[in-house]
């Protein structure tokens, strides 16, 4: 009997979070889809600027909720595996930085993402542990000084292993990793917490086949990368300069 009922309250949790999902995904669509279904801005009349001002508001308010859950994580009624406010988050971004109020500004510079840097696992961590080695200093320094500052930009910290252990302490242990990384950060170059965002994906996003050994250390890694987000990091953190921070770093764990 516990079993049955440990079983349909899974399955109406996943019903609920499947129903959460989609009507998320239809309401940012719908806002998306109403914005840009609006005359462009040559064609403009005062109260069509005042209609897409509304409409971009709108927009802004979506951005925002889904670029917390990126950063915090997924709401439970959103989660179990079933959470896709990710596939619009990066579409919503960018139609909000194509916006040009009534007076035209300048076009911002396009931003080149450079090739990940991939560093050496044993450099960080023993096998198992989230603790930094002691001779690790060394080489997040190095990664540092790799990494160029880009001011108001989200530092994402995402920790990952390989397919071999339990699931459930993978993903524990790759998060832990990635929160060790951030407290250095933080510690070494004073800056705002506000300027991070932790994840921990397990095995869930490997970058090489977890059938051979090689592969296996390939999965096992912290990255490090830069990304523009709304409302993030809005200053420079003081004592950055300390370090010249520049592309997508990756570290291996």
């Amino acid at each position: 009997m516990a079993l049955w009922l440990f079983v349909a309250a899974a399955a109406v949790a996943l019903a609920s979070s499947a129903w959460q999902n989609n009507l998320l995904l239809r309401q940012v669509s719908d806002d998306l889809r109403r914005y840009t279904a609006m005359p462009p801005a040559e064609r403009r009349d005062p109260s069509q600027f005042a209609l897409r001002e509304n409409a971009m508001a709108v927009l802004r308010q979506d951005a925002k909720r889904l670029d917390d859950n990126y950063r915090q994580g997924e709401p439970l009624a959103l989660g179990l595996g079933l959470y896709r406010g990710e596939y619009l988050r990066l579409p919503l971004l960018a139609t909000i930085a194509r916006y040009r109020p009534l007076v035209e500004a300048p076009a911002p510079a396009l931003v080149k993402i450079s090739t990940p840097v991939r560093l050496d696992s044993l450099s960080l961590f023993s096998a198992g542990s989230s603790q930094l080695k002691p001779d690790s200093t060394r080489v997040l320094i190095n990664a540092l000084v790799d990494i160029k500052a880009q001011p108001g930009w989200l530092i994402v910290i995402a920790g990952h292993t390989d397919l071999t252990g339990n699931p459930e302490k993978n993903l524990e242990l790759s998060r832990a990793r990635a929160a060790s990384v951030r407290d250095w950060m933080q510690r070494m170059g004073d800056i705002p917490d506000s300027c991070f965002a932790v994840q921990g994906f397990g095995a869930n996003q490997p970058v090489a086949s977890n059938d051979t050994a090689v592969g296996r250390a390939a999965n096992r890694r912290v990255d490090i990368r830069l990304v523009p987000a709304v409302g993030a990091c809005e200053r420079p953190a003081p004592g950055l300069d300390r370090f010249t921070l520049s592309h997508h770093a990756a570290f291996k764990s």
